[in-house]
């Protein structure tokens, strides 16, 4: 009995990777190559339901995908796309903060990739407007990246909708102005900031 018991663990723990191999090839190597199974694999299971899914959505590998997009891997930002529709609440948050961080890095293959899949300005706007958690008391740091944003879809060498441009730009001017007008008593000083 404990033989078989064994053997039926070992038989369901082999199952569960091989099915889960070409999210986990793509996380250890974020190739191109690694991509398209990926993609694919995600794909069918277009009710967001599927194994990767359930497996996943609260687990380190997504977390590990965001932390690629971050540093500006191209592959796993077109896996984010892929995957997005499945997040909500926290993990989407995360994915759209990772994505500005690889804005930040990457504009123009933002754009042009952005631009490839068809993404509504809706969803191009939430990408491109949010900030990393670590900004969320650092209100100095927040107005520097949300400058650099508008600097970087200013200068930008790829071609983009007006109406996108105009909006971006817009939106990150209203988040200047509202962090510029924060009371100065209701801003928390980092610990290594003077109290004076």
């Amino acid at each position: 009995m404990n033989k078989l018991l064994f053997l039926l663990c070992l038989l369901l723990s082999a199952g569960v990777s091989n099915a889960d191999a070409p999210w986990r090839q793509f996380l250890d190597a974020p190739t191109e190559k690694n991509y398209f199974p990926a993609a694919k694999y995600i794909k069918s299971d277009s009710t967001c339901e599927g194994e990767w899914h359930t497996n996943y959505k609260y687990a380190w590998p997504l977390m590990s995908l965001f932390s690629l997009i971050s540093s500006g891997n191209e592959n796993a930002f077109k896996l984010g796309l892929v995957t997005h529709s499945c997040l909500d609440g926290g993990n989407l948050g995360d994915y759209y903060r990772s994505v500005g961080l690889f804005f930040e890095k990457k504009p123009n293959q933002f754009f042009t990739i952005v631009q490839e899949e068809k993404l509504t300005i809706d969803q191009i706007m939430s990408m491109v407007t949010s900030s990393p958690l670590e900004l969320v008391d650092k209100i100095d740091k927040q107005m520097e990246s949300a400058q650099n944003r508008i600097h970087l879809v200013e200068t930008l060498s790829v071609r983009i909708d007006n109406e996108i441009k105009i909006k971006i730009i817009s939106t990150l001017n209203d988040k200047l102005n509202f962090l510029e007008n924060i009371p100065p008593h209701l801003i928390t000083p980092s610990p290594n900031e003077s109290m004076d």
